[in-house]
């Protein structure tokens, strides 16, 4: 799989699915991405929980939110293992991007 560095205040690249990266109760989905309000019902955003969805709206198909845990507990290396979470998981799907 190919990592591509992107700024995120450029606009959201176009890849197979985008992982959102999220503490406790601070889902965001990046701008012009919409998901079914189950989805995000569902989703807490503990420390490694993995939900997955297609996306209604945006340039990705698919969503993944990766939960990092309680904010305050969120450092560099927590976010290093959701982003792996987030590879590992495009990978087990067989995806060729994955906009993190």
């Amino acid at each position: 799989m190919k990592l591509t560095p992107k700024d995120s205040k450029s606009a959201l690249a176009k890849a197979d699915m985008i992982a959102v990266l999220c503490p406790e109760k601070g889902l965001v989905l990046p701008p012009g991405v919409a998901v079914p309000s189950q989805a995000k019902k569902d989703f807490v955003g503990e420390f490694r929980q993995l939900r997955s969805t297609y996306a209604t709206s945006g340039p990705v198909p698919r969503v993944l939110f990766v939960g990092l845990g309680k904010k305050d507990e969120v450092d560099p290396e927590r976010i290093r293992r959701a982003a792996a979470l987030a590879v590992k998981a495009a990978e087990a799907r067989k995806l060729s991007s994955l906009a993190i």
